[in-house]
């Protein structure tokens, strides 16, 4: 469902195996906000949904000072300090093997408040689209804007970890960090199910030896299982919290547009 309030010579683009997203929002005056959804049909190519996409959708179209596209991709975090451009292809495929097959472009995200690089990648066909349509285009995960929002909420000084938690369309990602340091990233398909979402955050929990009566559990986000899963994990980790869009990100307009993805929301608030 479109939403309309001015314009903006920023275009920020969203691309999932599931939908399009583009936005135009003015961060500086709060108030001007387009954004529509192209639904992907899955009996074609991405590169050629994408091309129908900026045919068919207004706001693509248009002189734009930057243009930010988020793909919606497997990522790996490098340490700053170990991170070779000229080796993130050779690092991404040993790390993710099955997500590199194909004619695909690995990219990579700084993130300055962890020293660290994360790495995704594009199928080549697709970034080509995009490079041909926007040629100063700049490539990030759907993970770097909401890493950078959670990296804002935790402090060196804090004795208790946090973990974040967020589903958007049938995935999940869980990040946790201790000290203000991220010390554990995931993403896992296929939690549209609730018993499903829970083992794999039982799991990892499990994993990140979570301290229940110290570390801090936070579900971001709007999403039909969260309530489910708000009940469920206070049983056995009381510090379980459900942040609230509009104080998440401190009432901007763009927290009133529920249809957008949370990733979307930290990229036209947060990021960049």
């Amino acid at each position: 469902m479109p939403m309309t309030i001015g314009s903006s010579d920023t275009l920020y683009i969203r691309i999932s195996k599931d939908r399009i997203v583009f936005a135009r929002y003015d961060r500086i005056k709060d108030s001007t906000l387009n954004f529509s959804t192209f639904p992907v049909n899955g009996s074609i190519s991405l590169n050629a949904n994408m091309l129908q996409a900026l045919k068919r959708q207004p706001l693509a179209k248009g002189d734009f000072s930057q243009v930010f596209a988020c793909i919606d991709c497997p990522v790996t975090l490098v340490p700053l300090n170990e991170f070779d451009d000229e080796e993130m292809e050779t690092i991404y495929l040993y790390n993710l093997p099955d997500s590199a097959k194909g004619r695909k472009r690995v990219f990579y995200d700084m993130l300055p408040m962890q020293n660290a690089v994360m790495l995704g990648c594009i199928e080549k066909d697709l970034e080509h689209v995009l490079h041909e349509a926007f040629p100063y285009i700049t490539l990030h995960s759907t993970q770097m804007p909401m890493l950078l929002h959670w990296s804002s909420l935790c402090k060196p000084t804090e004795k208790a970890g946090k973990v974040f938690v967020n589903i958007q369309e049938d995935k999940m990602t869980l990040a946790a960090f201790r000290e203000g340091n991220i010390s554990l990233l995931n993403s896992f398909d296929g939690t549209q199910e609730t018993m499903n979402a829970l083992y794999y955050l039982m799991n990892f929990l499990q994993q990140w030896n979570i301290q229940p009566t110290i570390d801090e559990i936070y579900l971001t986000g709007i999403h039909p299982l969260n309530t489910a899963l708000l009940d469920h994990l206070r049983k056995y980790y009381p510090n379980t919290f459900a942040l609230k869009m509009e104080k998440d990100f401190n009432r901007y307009v763009a927290t009133l547009a529920h249809e957008l993805p949370y990733d979307m929301i930290a990229l036209l608030l947060k990021a960049f």
